[in-house]
């Protein structure tokens, strides 16, 4: 049978006692045991409480054994508190050694352990003590990777801890700011769905716009054929003029008729020139469209700039909004997958001796799950790059599709222009030329007249329009032979 002990630790001899001490760190001379007082059970339980207990001295307060406390301290304490300072620390200290001892194995701790030491008493504290601290440097060295590791899982926890608190705190404010926001954001919203109507109501007159000026633009060709059919008519007028030139009139009849054929000429080409005019009124009627279109195109693209702007801008709430969005959605998954966390660590704190194989690799399927969420954010990141790259190409496209729409009014309104001066130069060219024509074919008949030795015997109006617009008078006769007055009954003619 093995030695029997009266504890639940063996008794070590005075020399090994004394070695074990000495690695320790206890300063124990050889008269140590010949002397034991209360001050020195004191100091040897404090240092034991230190080692055994990991308890800091400032805990314990050993100033308070003696009744003096720091004079920051006392100053608080009213008169009657001050004296019991002692009793107090006496007690606090008591209770520690209670506690020392019944992890030594010795339940039978008195007072007198503290203020009548006796050497034997000492001694098997002693041995107690250093039996206590090689089975707990035993389990150091056994559990020494499994301490440290759930050193380390604790400061993950209080890392996680605060982490958390930090996301909680930073998803309070997020919150608040969506909160105040989300007024501007409604309105934004509204302004920015009524932006897109008024987007479209301009797209329609523009397109209306089109049409008017493709209009415009045929007519402007229709107005250029016909003044292609009023010189032609022209040149066969002159080659007419050139007839009549080689013709001699034998008769009055032939000349009744060559007159009556050159008014309905005469009229049919003032007909056309009243349409010319009517024409060039019109044209310069639709350069004043032309010009309003123009001023209004200009409103629209200043418009259409501050649409622009707007949209840019609503876009750009659009996106803090998800980035708000997103950052709650991430705290409060970081928050549950937090408190997941925390209670697994827990778990496995509890659990550290059976399960630390299975702990690793779920700390390890953690990191990768954090890793594959980086790389899933990262993604985003990029396609979200790439969505604010092709939104810049698609502005910049539109900004140039407004500048080329503007070149192409600014061209369009010159060619207008430029074909409205034509018109009106060849209006006056064409006027000219009738009353050049017309004078010459007056003077021609009054030569005529005069050659034939007709006299005027009957007048009348023809009212004509001259160049400037005013009514001219031509006075029109009917004439006879100064010889034969009974050739009366000879034709009349009317000529302007």
């Amino acid at each position: 049978m093995g030695p029997k002990f009266r504890y639940q630790f063996p008794e070590l001899d005075l020399n090994e006692l004394m070695h074990e001490l000495d690695m320790l760190g206890f300063e124990v001379g050889s008269n140590f045991w010949d002397n034991i007082t209360s001050e020195i059970a004191s100091d040897l339980y404090m240092n034991c409480l230190s080692i055994a207990l990991e308890i800091d001295m400032e805990d314990i307060r050993p100033e308070e054994l003696s009744g003096q406390v720091l004079l920051t301290a006392i100053d608080i304490l009213s008169d009657q508190g001050k004296h019991h300072i002692k009793s107090i620390g006496n007690l606090r200290f008591l209770r520690y050694c209670k506690i020392l001892w019944n992890m030594i194995g010795i339940d039978d701790f008195t007072m007198n352990d503290l203020y009548r030491p006796t050497a034997d008493r000492i001694y098997i504290f002693l041995c107690g003590f250093v039996n206590l601290m090689r089975f707990k440097e035993d389990r150091w060295m056994t559990y020494k990777d499994e301490f440290y590791q759930i050193e380390e899982i604790l400061d993950k926890v209080d890392k996680a801890n605060e982490q958390i608190k930090q996301r909680k705190h930073d998803l309070a404010n997020l919150r608040l700011k969506f909160n105040e926001l989300s007024d501007e954001i409604q309105s934004r919203r509204i302004e920015n769905q009524q932006l897109q109507e008024k987007m479209r109501n301009l797209h329609g007159e523009f397109l209306q716009n089109q049409q008017e000026l493709k209009r415009l633009t045929q007519l402007d060709n229709d107005t250029q054929e016909a003044l292609k059919d009023i010189e032609f008519r022209i040149t066969t007028g002159n080659q007419d003029i050139q007839d009549l030139k080689d013709q001699v009139v034998q008769s009055p009849e032939r000349l009744k008729n060559t007159m009556e054929e050159l008014n309905r000429s005469l009229e049919s080409d003032r007909r056309l020139i009243e349409q010319t005019s009517k024409r060039h009124n019109e044209l310069q009627e639709k350069l004043n469209i032309l010009r309003k279109v123009e001023k209004r195109l200009d409103k629209a693209k200043s418009f259409i700039e501050q649409i622009f702007q707007s949209i840019k801008e609503a876009n750009n709430i659009k996106q803090n909004i998800k980035d708000i969005e997103h950052h709650i959605e991430k705290d409060n998954w970081t928050i549950e997958q937090s408190t997941e966390e925390e209670r697994l660590l827990l778990q496995t704190v509890e659990q550290i001796s059976l399960r630390i194989q299975n702990n690793q690799q779920h700390y390890e399927s953690l990191i990768e799950e954090a890793q594959t969420l980086l790389d899933q954010e990262q993604q985003k990141y990029v396609q979200c790059q790439v969505l604010l790259e092709k939104q810049g190409n698609e502005a910049f496209t539109l900004e140039r599709q407004a500048e080329s729409l503007e070149r192409d009014i600014s061209n369009l309104r010159s060619n207008h222009e430029k074909t409205i001066n034509m018109l009106t130069k060849q209006h006056s060219y064409l006027v000219e030329i009738f009353y050049k024509y017309r004078n010459e074919l007056i003077q021609r008949l009054q030569l005529f007249c005069n050659y034939k030795n007709y006299s005027k015997i009957k007048t009348s109006e023809s009212i004509f329009y001259n160049k400037e617009g005013r009514r001219d008078n031509i006075i029109m006769g009917r004439f006879t032979d100064e010889n034969d007055e009974n050739n009366s009954h000879l034709n009349r003619g009317e000529c302007d």
